[in-house]
């Protein structure tokens, strides 16, 4: 309890920051009165352009997590088709080898018994016939020769060849997402090179600025979010109530005024029993972890779905790993029925989701540069709710 208050004190000690940020200015370090307009708008250029590497680092991270999810289901497919192309091998070399030992007891013997199996009417051949026909099977593995043996052998060559195709997507994946990493590499480092110049020179106000603008871009796009529209329908019912106030605090969640137009978050509530519960405290556990992009890992750090698709694996229920994919994959809710463990989501298409832990706080990995944090929720920016477990 003392660490969850020392984090809302955080919390709350930013917010502080953040509403009197261009009130700071005059404070900067060679900062003049007639300066300080045109190091506003400096500042607010290097926060637009923070933001928006951060934005095409999400962007790219959830294409990575698709893909990602692709391969692994990929993967999956082709295990079981080389388990069943196996059986399906195993069952054409017993009917050749049925068929071979057939052929050569006809031809060193005279059993005529064992023509049954390849002829529906033995005596309708010539010798010359039979021996043709047996010599085929004896030496060719008679692939035309037996009807059964020719419809398995169509169905393995099928397979065969479906399950090439499988493994061609599967090596394009995997030169997919090795392109991804490259990119997001770029991109990270790029951010961290522009991020560390900006603190340099003006300490934490371009940051501040920056969350500042990525939270206005949440709500306009709350504000103009269509639930048909974020993952192509609501995957189990409920309310996707994208209501524009964001001033309503969510009842189930433990109260707590947390929306952009400010108020006082409460201090988190008890985790809840059973399984939200483990999630949320696996979520906590891992407050202070850095963000990574493309990771879902205490020992290697988190991205956004990364942080919750792993609190509820300890829970044992799986997820995608990818912010979208996550709301398509569960029920929705109306903000204000949040309940701890529930998942909250922002932007339109979505590419950040945070984790509810009641008190009108999330618990999320926001961006490079950041750890795993606890955080008021601004319900303005919200545009989806949706319920695990």
């Amino acid at each position: 309890m003392n660490r969850s208050r020392t984090a809302v004190a955080r919390v709350l000690t930013a917010s502080a920051l953040t509403f009197g940020l261009f009130g700071s200015f005059a404070t900067v370090p060679g900062a003049r009165a007639d300066g300080v307009s045109d190091q506003k708008q400096k500042i607010e250029q290097l926060a637009a352009e923070l933001t928006n590497l951060n934005e095409r680092i999400a962007i790219l991270d959830e294409e990575y997590g698709a893909a990602l999810d692709q391969k692994e289901q990929l993967d999956t497919k082709i295990v079981a088709a080389q388990a069943e192309l196996a059986v399906e091998q195993a069952q054409m070399d017993k009917l050749i080898g049925v068929m071979s030992d057939i052929a050569v007891q006809k031809f060193v013997g005279n059993n005529t018994h064992n023509l049954s199996p390849l002829f529906s009417s033995a005596a309708a051949y010539s010798s010359g016939e039979q021996k043709d026909a047996l010599s085929s099977i004896a030496f060719d593995a008679g692939a035309a020769s037996a009807d059964d043996l020719q419809s398995l052998i169509r169905k393995v060559n099928k397979d065969t060849k479906a399950l090439q195709v499988q493994q061609q997507q599967a090596d394009e994946l995997i030169a997919t997402l090795a392109q991804q990493r490259e990119q997001g590499a770029q991109l990270i480092e790029e951010y961290t090179k522009k991020s560390a110049e900006a603190k340099a020179k003006y300490g934490e106000l371009v940051q501040q600025e920056a969350d500042r603008q990525a939270a206005a871009a949440a709500e306009r796009a709350a504000a103009t979010a269509n639930p048909a529209t974020l993952t192509g329908g609501n995957n189990g019912g409920g309310n996707n109530n994208n209501d524009s106030g964001g001033t309503r605090p969510p009842r189930g969640g433990g109260g707590g005024d947390t929306n952009s137009g400010g108020g006082t978050p409460s201090l988190p509530v008890p985790p809840p029993s059973g399984k939200a519960g483990t999630a949320v405290s696996a979520a906590y556990s891992q407050i202070g972890v850095p963000y990574v992009a493309f990771e879902a890992s205490p020992s290697r750090g988190f991205d956004c779905s990364g942080l919750t698709s792993w609190a509820w694996a300890q829970a044992g229920v799986y997820m995608p790993h990818q912010s979208r994919a996550q709301y398509a994959s569960f029920p929705h809710v109306s903000k204000d029925q949040a309940q701890p463990g529930d998942l909250v989501f922002f932007y339109n298409p979505i590419h950040h989701v945070g984790m509810y832990v009641g008190g009108g706080m999330m618990i999320d990995a926001p961006h490079t540069g950041a750890t795993v944090r606890l955080v008021a929720v601004k319900w303005g920016g919200v545009v989806g709710v949706a319920r695990p477990g």
